[in-house]
């Protein structure tokens, strides 16, 4: 029985074709938690429109001509992966980063670096009496890996870019503000050559590996966790932030490069 088909090779062709078109005009989603995370890509968004669902502001347009959602998720790992699943079931993104700041955990970082997580891990999970390591949820993995397309094309990004320092490592999240030395420095016992921590990363990357949406963290350093966190994150958080948005923009037209 014919399929009604025709010619296979010109109909997988326009298969192909037009599964690469809606790749193309798939909006690019951009988690952040926090309004002043958020705000430099606010200020970029042409033919932009605002809804609220579940609490969380969505913000659908453009930035440098590509489509983006923007979602002000709030702080916290439930928050983050409500976000994300809104995200996902209302536009359809065809990738998702997640940009903001963080609390640098090696000596030699400086407020400003930018941190893109390879990998993600929770810091306040703990089920090794059942024998998982420590951070991992029961049936999860124990890291959740970068996509890869997206990782090279923000590593690109950041060569684009004057005086940032980009770096490539585990992210730790959890929902604790690292605000004295004993917390930082358990984290760092636990999870040795960890780069950054901050509070939802690991669960907008948990949702998005389910969902198989490609996803990256990227955050920039605001503070060196320790005793003067709370200060130094204050007084850095609109520099640090900003830095994070100009990396994500510039991701933007490297990854479509990649696609």
């Amino acid at each position: 029985m014919s399929s009604g088909r025709g010619n296979d090779s010109s109909w997988g062709q326009r298969c192909f074709m037009s599964d690469a078109k809606q790749m193309m005009t798939q909006p690019v989603g951009i988690l952040a938690a926090m309004d002043e995370e958020l705000v430099i890509l606010v200020s970029q968004l042409l033919r932009a429109s605002e809804s609220q669902h579940g609490g969380v502001r969505f913000l659908t347009g453009e930035i440098e001509g590509h489509a983006v959602v923007l979602g002000q998720c709030g702080i916290g790992k439930v928050n983050a992966a409500m976000a994300t699943t809104l995200m996902h079931m209302l536009f359809k993104p065809k990738a998702i980063l997640n940009t903001g700041t963080a609390g640098g955990l090696r000596d030699d970082f400086e407020v400003g670096d930018i941190v893109l997580g390879q990998n993600v891990c929770y810091h306040d999970a703990d089920a090794t009496v059942f024998g998982y390591a420590y951070g991992q949820v029961p049936q999860e993995p124990a890291r959740y890996a970068a996509d890869e397309v997206l990782l090279t094309a923000a590593a690109r990004a950041g060569q684009s870019l004057d005086s940032v320092r980009v770096h490539r490592g585990l992210i730790a999240s959890g929902d604790m503000f690292l605000g004295d030395e004993q917390a930082r420095d358990l984290v760092r016992t636990r999870f040795p050559g960890v780069f950054a921590a901050e509070m939802e990363g690991a669960a907008i990357a948990q949702v998005a590996a389910h969902l198989q949406v490609p996803c990256l963290i990227v955050r920039a350093v605001s503070d060196l966790a320790g005793e003067d966190a709370k200060m130094t994150h204050e007084e850095f958080l609109r520099v640090a932030a900003d830095k994070s948005a100009q990396l994500v923009v510039a991701t933007l037209n490297e990854y479509d490069k990649l696609l």
